[in-house]
């Protein structure tokens, strides 16, 4: 065989070999939110593998451009860009829909009445199946997700879901 082709399968095996080094299959603890009674932020008790993510927001009201239909895209983008952005929210809303996309399970969640469809898609992390089997539309649902894009379209999207709970307090 030739030299490039022995190139091509060097590479395919490393990747192969590096891909199932990944530990994202491994099952993660539960978190619980430990709320503050003061004006820090709440932090949520992790394993000790996890650092602690801080909580930014508890309300869907705190992303206050998003509400106001005045504000400008730009404006809420930079808004979200500057106190948002790669940080964890622990918000309430009823579920749009649930559903398992590229591998990955989503919930589309409404959090203003307003909205036609859903306000946030969260991708939900692998050991939450169980707890999204249970979901139908229309539920109420708390969790909590670190947010990563705002869009006029699409809304506001968020990885590493978990679901605290169903019910909205």
């Amino acid at each position: 065989m030739k030299k490039s082709t022995y190139l091509i399968l060097l590479v395919l095996l490393a990747s192969v070999v590096a891909a199932g080094c990944s530990s994202s299959d491994a099952p993660k603890e539960t978190t619980t939110v430990t709320p503050s009674n003061n004006s820090e932020p709440a932090k949520e008790t992790q394993s000790p593998a996890e650092p602690a993510k801080e909580i930014v927001s508890t309300s869907f009201s705190d992303f206050t451009p998003y509400l106001d239909s005045t504000a400008t895209s730009l404006q809420k983008e930079s808004f979200f860009d500057d106190h948002f952005k790669g940080k964890y929210v622990t918000w309430s809303g009823t579920v749009a829909s649930v559903s398992k996309t590229l591998g990955s399970y989503t919930v589309s969640v409404k959090h203003s009445s307003k909205s036609l469809v859903s306000d946030a898609i969260v991708t939900m992390r692998d050991d939450q199946k169980d707890k999204l089997l249970q979901l139908k539309e229309g539920d109420p649902i708390k969790y909590t997700a670190k947010l990563t894009r705002y869009g006029d379209i699409l809304g506001i999207s968020a990885e590493d879901g978990t679901r605290l709970s169903s019910k909205i307090q």
